[in-house]
């Protein structure tokens, strides 16, 4: 039994992995973080050596003058994330490839296992994108610097109160970007197997499928700008740096939380409607 549960979950793997929409969706999000970390390279020719900020604070994300990081975080995280598997369920029907794996299996361990494959794939792909983004500023940056905002006490601490679990941050800055990395990879996985769990239902439009979770997130940030809540919008505790007065960590419990339970909803549904559609 433990066989073909493990020969069923290596062949939802193997699908993923060979559909084109998984390379474009790898190739962008690398594509991102290696132009923003360049750009935040950029800013360091011909400055002395005691002039450069440390890697940890160089990294692409967390740089105040990176706008890379804007448009990774509100448009290309989420949807190349979806992208990459968001309709590989309708696509593995049309294709008749799940033909093979439901002589095997049955069509709930079918799902689940796409389901678990549809997270851990793009949560691995992105954490990797980060890392690499990480170790291509320490080959430009030192790994500590003594620059102002490491030996100043009055900038030290007003950068320590803009960032992200600040305990952390004055404890082992890599650390903490690290944390951030595992944040930003359970995101993009939570919001691909969201966008998977409503192609269960919606298979007719595949902008919808591929957009909606991530266009949620974007209205929820928008409206709470308007009404002035910015503390309340979820993308701000995506990145190292919390450009809001009072934050609420409770908002990232919310967000994450809100996109599981939405997706074992819509999973659990299509379970007991174990009609064989395949």
């Amino acid at each position: 039994m433990r066989m073909a549960k493990d020969h069923t979950m290596s062949f939802t793997m193997k699908l993923l992995c060979g559909r084109r929409e998984f390379v474009i969706g790898v190739t962008a999000i690398l594509l991102t973080v290696c132009i923003g970390s360049f750009v935040s390279c950029a800013q360091i020719i011909g400055c002395d050596v005691t002039q450069i900020f440390p890697a940890s604070q160089l990294w692409f994300v967390f740089s105040f003058a990176n706008d890379v990081s804007g448009i990774f975080y509100m448009f290309v995280l989420p949807l190349a994330s979806s992208i990459m598997v968001a309709d590989a369920y309708f696509m593995n029907r049309y294709t008749r490839a799940s033909i093979f794996v439901l002589a095997r299996a049955s069509k709930t361990k079918y799902l689940l296992c796409m389901a678990v494959s549809v997270f851990l794939l793009p949560f691995l792909v992105v954490l990797f994108c980060l890392v690499i983004s990480q170790v291509l500023v320490l080959i430009a940056a030192p790994a500590v610097s003594s620059d102002w905002y490491s030996l100043s006490p009055p900038n030290y601490h007003f950068l320590y109160e803009m960032v992200m679990f600040p305990a952390v941050f004055s404890i082992n800055q890599y650390v903490h970007n690290l944390i951030i990395m595992v944040i930003d990879a359970v995101y993009a996985g939570l919001i691909a197997l969201t966008s998977y769990s409503i192609s269960l239902f919606v298979q007719k439009s595949r902008f919808l499928v591929v957009a909606l979770p991530g266009l949620t997130v974007l209205l929820w940030s928008f409206l709470v700008s308007i009404l002035r809540c910015n503390r309340w919008s979820p993308i701000e505790y995506l990145s190292p740096v919390i450009a809001v007065a009072e934050p609420k960590y409770i908002v990232l419990a919310i967000l994450f939380g809100g996109l599981f339970l939405t997706s074992i909803c819509l999973l659990c549904i299509k379970c007991k409607r174990c009609v064989d559609e395949l």
